[in-house]
């Protein structure tokens, strides 16, 4: 009996330490793995080294441009770059020997670099000087949209009529003239008692004020630190932000719950 007990223990005892190996091997293998990647990351210096292609397109550009990340992506190097305020993305392909310039679309039709792009360029609203805008509110003011307009921009004007039939939201509009005109009818519609009416009806605006012409040259300047070439320019609540009157988009803002 005494035989046969020692026979289970010793049984028992082989597979505890079988399987406390294997949880071993198991965390060393993890752990390799993850010093694998950790090594497997890629400088900005190694990769302009690496590849001269892209050290000289970047040399070539006039303007400032700096590369924000690198992401390594099945057999590519996403390299993420910042020019005049906005992110774009070229690929790299891992032996160094191919750049690619352009979108990358998967098996199902998506385009990647698209969504990426979407992604890495959003605006956060609450970093901007919202207490500078022309605030408009309906109902609570749940949802949050930024605006940058020109008085004498149709299809900003479509854009705020659009808005003020929309419910439970606050529009933060900017004024950014694109012409002297503009800038005028721009300190005009800033000092009048309901400036969104006043930019709706221009006819109606009167004089300027001290506040107005301060106050615009703070909006010209956000604009101009957001690189921004047009108008409208809409910054939705999530940090999506495109120019025009884009009613797809906006009817998707405002259909969603939060």
């Amino acid at each position: 009996m005494l035989i046969l007990h020692e026979a289970i223990f010793t049984i028992i005892y082989n597979q505890e330490a079988i399987a406390m190996r294997k949880v071993v091997l198991f965390l060393i293998t993890i752990s390799l793995i993850l010093l694998n990647s950790a090594l497997a990351e890629i400088t900005k210096e190694e990769l302009l080294k690496n590849a001269p292609q892209l050290k000289k397109s970047l040399e070539s550009v006039p303007e400032k441009v700096s590369i924000e990340a690198i992401n390594e992506m099945d057999n590519f190097y996403e390299v993420v770059l910042k020019i005049r305020g906005q992110k774009k993305i070229l690929y790299l392909t891992k032996d160094f020997k191919y750049m690619i310039l352009g979108s990358l679309i998967d098996k199902d039709n998506k385009n990647i670099t698209q969504e990426r792009l979407k992604e890495l360029n959003k605006i956060d609203i609450s970093t901007l000087p919202l207490k500078d805008a022309l605030t408009y509110k309906v109902g609570n003011g749940t949802k949050k949209i930024v605006v940058f307009v020109d008085p004498f921009c149709p299809h900003c004007k479509g854009l705020i009529n659009y808005l003020k039939e929309q419910k439970d939201f606050t529009l933060y509009m900017f004024i950014f003239p694109l012409s002297q005109k503009s800038e005028e009818a721009g300190e005009k519609i800033i000092c009048s008692p309901n400036p969104i009416e006043a930019y709706l009806n221009l006819d109606n605006v009167k004089e300027s004020c001290k506040e107005g012409e301060s106050k615009l040259f703070l909006h010209s300047e956000l604009a101009r630190s957001l690189y921004l070439t047009g108008t409208p320019f809409v910054i939705l609540g999530d940090g999506t932000n495109f120019y025009g009157f884009n009613k797809e988009l906006l009817d998707k803002f405002f259909a969603q719950k939060k």
